[in-house]
């Protein structure tokens, strides 16, 4: 079953957001993040591809029967071993709306339920991977267990800023409750990194990475 939601213009849209924002984490929440220039409005994720790229909406229904169907191969592979094999599959439900959402974004997937996010942190590349097409984002992904709150920063030549937190994770009510203090020391921390390099002819690039409470960061030097 759809669920149709009434409010549709990208005005709206962001408006909605950034109340659900405030709503989650406290009032003025949202402002900590100034979104810039050009920013692209999607449902619960602003974002800022790389000139020329689009992103669009999945199929919320092909991604339904792909899920299904794998379900069922399985099941069919499963039923001489397992007798009386049974298994519930839980639809993933759309809004309605047709503005991409944070998973429909190239690499927002991997950062925030892969192993990008973390492989990144540690790695000595400048880049979570070859060809990254994201400029900058902020928004949230809902799954069955938990959210995600997203923030990206690669607007800057030579800073390059994640942050990624867990909130609302069933069976952890406190899960997430540190994350209005965790984002203002983030972007307070973001904001010296950028004196930093921009006070230092000999930085080539920098990179600031935060997953939940743990942070890392790395300068690196220009080749003498």
């Amino acid at each position: 079953m759809v669920e149709r939601v009434q409010m549709s213009t990208p005005d709206q849209i962001k408006a909605s957001f950034y109340t659900y924002l405030d709503q989650e984490f406290g009032p003025g929440f949202a402002k900590l993040i100034e979104s810039p220039a050009g920013v692209k409005i999607g449902e619960r994720v602003l974002y800022l591809p790389e000139s020329g790229q689009e992103v669009k909406r999945a199929d919320t229904e092909q991604a339904n029967r792909e899920i299904e169907g794998g379900i069922i191969r399985l099941a069919a592979q499963l039923s001489d071993e397992i007798d009386s094999l049974q298994y519930h599959i839980e639809p993933v439900i759309s809004s309605g709306l047709p503005y991409p959402r944070a998973v429909d974004i190239p690499h927002v997937s991997d950062l925030a339920l892969g192993n990008l996010a973390a492989n990144y942190a540690t790695s000595a590349a400048e880049l979570p991977q070859k060809n990254f097409s994201l400029l900058w984002l902020f928004g949230v992904i809902f799954t069955y267990s938990a959210k995600y709150l997203l923030y990206l920063d690669f607007m800057h030549l030579r800073l390059r800023t994640l942050y990624i937190a867990e909130y609302d994770v069933e069976f952890e009510f406190a899960k997430g409750r540190e994350i209005p203090e965790q984002l203002k020391s983030f972007t307070v921390r973001q904001a010296e990194m950028t004196k930093i390099i921009e006070a230092r002819q000999d930085v080539d690039w920098a990179k600031l990475v935060q997953i939940d409470t743990a942070v890392q960061t790395l300068i690196k030097i220009k080749d003498a």
